[in-house]
């Protein structure tokens, strides 16, 4: 008898490409592999049909197998390419789970007076010149990060935020591919391919679409946590790919400049944010899995952090879950070209404040509901920029 070798769990991938055809398998090479992953994980979610006749014997019969659908999960760092002009590693996931991606372009500008620009804030100058601000340009900045929507500015323009009031005079020509804006999509996000590789061994998704949470603690990197649900392909012998991976090493949570309703001094530990993507499966009796795809069927984006509790003259924590008011949260991860990381949500609501202690401190469990800023357009409650 010959024992076959052990297949290492640590010996694993993840890859994922974009389909051309929603549902219809993509080959995965070593390309769609050079993603660092921490803890991945395959589950196949199979249904069964019990049958259950009547006769003279309690003993059960086979079983049906109906609808194969599957679920990997795994976390990522959010780390930049350490390119302004190339996109992060995990690009691919994050649009399959309800972001669109635009490029970001820049522009030399003097004084910020009544600042800072803040994230995913529409800016216009005459001459119906607008664009979107990436990120949060504090005073004195001396360049702009936008995302154009109409007709670019130009030098000499005085640029002015139509939600801070902020304005500044532009100082030179726009430069492009500067970095990217992530926003959430509602109509048609991509699907993927998606593949778990385990000591020579695949398990493969089609169709699949994900969701993503966002986690930060002090002193350590932001991770995303990665949930993709597709239909069930199959698992077959296929060898580990060899990708090149990046060697970026990911920023950590700290000098985050989190500003939270307008309060800047906020002491916290951690924070997260969660997409809570509702992902059902498109059921198709014609398909010989018994779905076609995954789609996400609803979103309800939530956040979380622990501030220190405070004078309600400071900060009023649980008056403004009474008062049902909304106001802005942003954050940032990196310093350094390529890797830097704005998070903003342009209007959050607090949905609970709860006491709580560490260590004899007193906090607040604060929940935040993320809101549309903007009503009639939507898709912009949270922006995720790489600068």
């Amino acid at each position: 008898m010959t024992i076959p070798a052990a297949l290492l769990t640590r010996s694993a991938q993840i890859a994922a490409k974009v389909e051309t055809t929603e549902g219809t398998a993509e080959s995965l090479t070593a390309a769609e592999a050079a993603l660092t992953v921490f803890d991945p994980k395959f589950v196949k979610n199979v249904t069964r049909h019990k049958r259950k006749p009547a006769r003279k014997y309690m003993s059960q019969i086979p079983a049906l197998v109906g609808i194969r659908l599957g679920r990997i999960t795994f976390k990522m760092e959010l780390t930049g390419s350490g390119a302004v002009a190339t996109e992060p590693s995990f690009d691919t996931l994050l649009r399959a789970c309800g972001f669109q991606k635009s490029v970001v372009k820049s522009i030399a500008i003097g004084a910020i007076t009544g600042g800072p620009f803040i994230p995913g804030e529409t800016i216009t100058a005459s001459g119906g010149k607008s664009g979107r601000v990436a990120g949060q340009v504090t005073t004195g900045a001396s360049v702009l990060p936008y995302v154009l929507v109409d007709t670019d500015f130009a030098n000499l323009d005085a640029i002015t935020g139509g939600t801070s009031g902020a304005t500044a005079t532009a100082s030179g020509s726009p430069t492009a591919a500067q970095g990217f804006e992530y926003t959430p999509l509602t109509t048609a996000p991509p699907s993927v391919t998606i593949a778990m590789y385990t000591s020579g061994v695949r398990q493969r998704l089609v169709g699949a679409r994900g969701s993503v949470k966002f986690t930060a603690k002090v002193g350590e990197p932001m991770m995303l946590e990665f949930e993709f649900l597709g239909v069930y392909d199959a698992t077959t012998d296929v060898a580990l790919l060899a990708p090149t991976y990046s060697t970026v090493v990911p920023a950590q949570f700290l000098s985050a400049a989190l500003q939270l309703h307008g309060y800047e001094d906020v002491v916290f530990t951690k924070f997260d944010v969660d997409m809570n993507c509702s992902l059902q499966p498109r059921r198709n009796a014609n398909a010989a899995a018994g779905a076609h795809s995954v789609f996400i069927g609803d979103r309800e984006p939530s956040a979380s952090l622990d501030p220190e509790f405070t004078l309600v003259a400071t900060h009023d924590w649980h008056g403004k879950v009474i008062s049902g008011a909304t106001g802005r949260l942003a954050t940032k991860i990196g310093s350094v070209a390529g890797n830097t990381f704005w998070i903003g949500l342009p209007l959050v609501q607090y949905a609970k404040a709860d006491d709580d202690d560490e260590g004899g401190v007193a906090r607040v469990g604060l929940d935040l509901d993320l809101l549309s800023a903007n009503v009639n357009t939507g898709d912009d409650e949270i922006q995720i920029v790489m600068l």
